[in-house]
């Protein structure tokens, strides 16, 4: 583990995801693993400083067998916040400055973010499931992410550009708080 890490915002970290720091894990300044809302979590830094931002992960699948196989290729949704919108966005796609991504036919929703999936139909019943796209617009605004990733077999991962070193504690403690209304909602309904 870096020592030059603030050790306050690592013990807070710790308790919003009632984790410890691993040190093992060699290429990661950071590795903080832990149960959030029953969840396995880990919170991950590979360098405190820019451009390296902070990786949340929360794990869905709780397997009552571990040798049980998981049966298929399973539904993945990746959302990236659109950085140009408007007229300037439609001729950004022209000159392919900004990438259209699948369109989810919500405009409200394509407008906003650009989305990747391998199966339309999962894609579709997980964003308009009620308040689901409401807590993503929610950790958008509080973190600024620039990728999430649903993977309905296995959790969500979410990477936000904000170095460990400005990360404020508050903006993890409510990120995480989302993660796993998301997460619960994923274990319920998939």
């Amino acid at each position: 583990m870096d020592t030059n890490l603030n050790q306050n915002k690592i013990e807070s970290v710790c308790k919003i995801i009632d984790g410890k720091v691993i040190t093992d894990e060699k290429p990661s300044a950071l590795l903080i693993r832990g149960l959030y809302s029953g969840f396995p979590a880990t919170f991950e830094v590979i360098m405190p400083f820019w451009p390296f931002g902070v990786t949340y992960y929360l794990e869905t699948n709780l397997i009552d067998d571990p040798n049980k196989a998981i049966s298929g290729q399973s539904a993945s949704l990746s959302i990236r916040p659109r950085f140009i919108s408007g007229l300037i966005g439609f001729f950004g796609r022209l000159l392919l400055i900004n990438p259209p991504g699948q369109p989810i036919g919500d405009k409200a929703i394509d407008s906003k973010y650009i989305l990747s999936f391998n199966d339309k139909d999962q894609a579709e019943r997980l964003l308009f499931y009620p308040g689901l796209i409401t807590l993503v617009d929610k950790i958008n605004k509080e973190c600024s992410f620039s990728e999430f990733i649903i993977t309905l077999s296995s959790g969500i991962y979410l990477q936000q550009s904000m170095t460990f070193n400005k990360l404020s504690v508050d903006v993890a403690r409510e990120t995480f708080k989302n993660l796993g209304s998301i997460a619960q909602i994923i274990n319920e309904a998939f």
